[in-house]
């Protein structure tokens, strides 16, 4: 029995494994080497720069291969406010051979400073509301605009978020 099998067996279908390709994606366009394993166990996945980082994922197809009509009462999860950014990752792959066509994917960035603001104690986001909230990115993009949103304290650290926020003094 081989590693090579079990992937094989549980994760050779791209589209079922969408959130993992997802973290991937991030994690390359980032600049990240590979060779970090993200752990399940914390409440973020990726630390860049000092921030952590959660990653989400909906796609354009079920599992079973069909499509999706309409993303009117698709939501995704937020209910981990003990992060710093969050990126949702769209897959607009209509069949199984886009996947891994980058042009079929945009990156949603999100301080979770707007997050907070946005959805106050929701556990929920439509992506009706997504889209509407923020424009996306694409992939060649993502390290930039996160560079930027670090750089431009734009993407504020939680804690110094919640600290600003009693005193008066967040953006």
């Amino acid at each position: 029995m081989r590693v090579l099998h079990f992937w094989q067996q549980c994760y050779s279908d791209l589209r079922d494994s969408g959130a993992r390709l997802a973290e991937f994606l991030v994690l390359k366009a980032l600049g990240a080497s590979g060779s970090e394993r993200l752990d399940y166990w914390k409440t973020y996945q990726i630390v860049y720069r000092g921030f952590d980082i959660l990653i989400r994922m909906f796609s354009g197809l079920e599992a079973d291969g069909r499509a999706f009509v309409h993303d009117k009462n698709r939501c995704i999860n937020i209910s981990n406010r003990n992060v710093d950014l969050y990126i949702v990752c769209h897959c607009g792959a209509m069949t199984r051979a886009e996947v891994l066509d980058l042009d079929k994917w945009k990156f949603y960035i999100l301080p979770i400073w707007l997050i907070n603001a946005k959805c106050g104690k929701g556990n929920a986001m439509r992506i009706s509301r997504l889209r509407r909230l923020i424009k996306p990115v694409e992939y060649l993009n993502i390290k930039e605009i996160v560079d930027r949103l670090i750089d431009d304290g734009v993407a504020e650290r939680r804690e110094d978020y919640a600290e600003n926020k009693n005193t008066g003094n967040h953006k």
